[in-house]
């Protein structure tokens, strides 16, 4: 993955070398259009628990530019490969039930706690009558290239309640934006 270098400031009739192009022109402009970026999704639905907030796992990818994502450890993480500025979107829908409220916290550096890290977020949500909860949200995001973005979900519907899995129901998304 390319990195920034600052711009230097060059001195009249200063000999250009080659290799000082590549740094401050060539790389540079493949830092700027090679940003990070990773879209997981669970393959398979999720109990949770009534009234507790649980991470959502994701064990598949949709893509993953820069080892992001784990499908294997870490599955409800999606960490930053370098200093930036994020977009942070997702989408979680909760099957069918009429009864209590449905929720939804964004969080940084949580190690797997909904008490834990930095909240970025809560999006709510009512029970619907014949249909699944929906919830999706997106926020932007300052992060150090060792942060990492976690999902955590509620439900108080009384008993358990399954977290809909599939490439277009529950889904979570980074995208740096600038460095």
């Amino acid at each position: 993955m390319p990195t920034w270098t600052s711009p230097r400031t060059w001195v009249a009739g200063e000999t250009v070398t080659a290799a000082q192009l590549n740094t401050h022109i060539r790389d540079n402009l493949d830092f700027l259009h090679s940003k990070d970026h990773a879209s997981a999704y669970d393959s398979t639905n999720q109990s949770l628990t009534t009234a507790t907030y649980e991470n959502v796992t994701f064990d598949s990818e949709h893509f993953d530019s820069n080892t992001m994502h784990s499908t294997a450890s870490n599955t409800s993480r999606i960490k930053c490969n370098s200093d930036g500025l994020y977009l942070a979107v997702f989408k979680v829908t909760f099957d069918t039930n009429t009864t209590g409220i449905r929720r939804v916290q964004l969080r940084e550096n949580a190690a797997g706690s909904d008490a834990g890290g930095t909240a970025r977020g809560v999006w709510n949500g009512p029970s619907l009558s014949g249909e699944n909860t929906v919830i999706a949200g997106s926020r932007l995001c300052r992060l150090n290239n060792t942060d990492y973005l976690e999902i955590f979900a509620y439900q108080d519907s009384g008993g358990a309640l399954d977290v809909v899995a599939g490439t277009a129901s529950t889904w979570f998304q980074l995208m740096q934006l600038a460095g």
